[in-house]
């Protein structure tokens, strides 16, 4: 776990997801999109009420290492 400024900590799998939308440049509805799962569950995993699966650590680790791959696909949802 990571913590901020106000001493806040967040999971390795919070992380995750916000460096993927930020590296995609998606807002949490945008993301929500390209995975095809309700804004509400993005949320949730976001600020850490449940994990999220690891099909979606994956396409996050996809998002961090190659957004390349991925921005066609985010511009279309």
């Amino acid at each position: 776990m990571a913590a901020d400024d106000r001493g806040r900590t967040y999971t390795r799998e919070q992380l995750a997801l916000r460096a993927a939308r930020t590296a995609l440049g998606l807002s949490q509805p945008a993301f929500a999109r390209l995975l095809q799962t309700p804004v509400g569950t993005v949320r949730d995993w976001e600020q850490g009420r449940f994990p999220p699966p690891g099909s979606a650590l994956l396409v996050a680790r996809l998002a961090v290492e190659h957004p390349e791959v991925l921005r066609p696909y985010a511009a279309a949802s």
